[in-house]
């Protein structure tokens, strides 16, 4: 609990501080141009890439480096079945931060558009499986983690974004933007993620299977 209210905190702080920072001390002339919902976007991206930066790190760190050795989440049981603290830490620091940006989709950017319903449907739904995975615990704390990696992607989905608004999107910087994204997407939301169902399958296997023999 002391994690996911210092994570929802933290955001919240940076929030308003890239907010004091861009309109008051640079006094950013393309910020200060945008609505007041549009700067709530702006904001709500930069924060975006804060998590994903910590997320991912931390997701990496735990599918590859922190059960020692050659051991990771992918060969390994003893590592996939035991979350560590670190592991329950990173989906608090997820939960927080998904419950900070819900807020401020609600209250602030207030896009009840078609396409920004679907975000407020997708946080409600990443808001229940981090909290069902903690809930329910083993394996499913470890496959949640390994998820978070996904986001590797965002920090350069949301740079395209900022390079659009600033009609820098042309030249080989944007293509070189939008090739990154383009080749984490695809390790992180769809190579790496078919052995974590792989491996999430395994899970429930198991688990159906000491059921049986209960």
């Amino acid at each position: 609990m002391k994690v996911y209210i210092a994570s929802v905190i933290l955001f919240y702080v940076v929030y308003l501080a890239c907010h004091f920072f861009m309109s008051k001390i640079i006094q950013f002339k393309l910020y200060n141009d945008l609505s007041t919902y549009d700067q709530a976007d702006y904001l709500s991206r930069i924060t975006a890439q804060l998590h994903a930066l910590i997320s991912s790190v931390i997701s990496y760190y735990l599918m590859f480096y922190n059960c020692g050795g050659d051991k990771t989440y992918f060969n390994s049981d003893e590592c996939f079945y035991n979350p560590t603290h670190l592991t329950i830490s990173l989906l608090c620091i997820s939960f927080g931060y998904i419950s900070f940006d819900l807020i401020i989709i609600l209250k602030d950017i207030q896009d009840f558009s078609s396409l920004g319903l679907q975000n407020v449907f997708h946080h409600i739904i990443s808001m229940t499986a981090s909290f069902t995975a903690l809930m329910v615990g083993g394996f499913n704390i470890s496959a949640a983690s390994a998820t978070a990696f996904t986001e590797v992607s965002t920090i350069f989905l949301h740079i395209r974004y900022y390079m659009i608004k600033a009609k820098c999107a042309n030249g080989k910087p944007f293509l070189i933007i939008m090739l990154t994204f383009i080749g984490l997407f695809i390790y992180a939301r769809l190579y790496l993620q078919v052995f974590v169902a792989m491996r999430m399958k395994e899970g429930f296997d198991r688990e159906f299977d000491n059921l049986l023999k209960r």
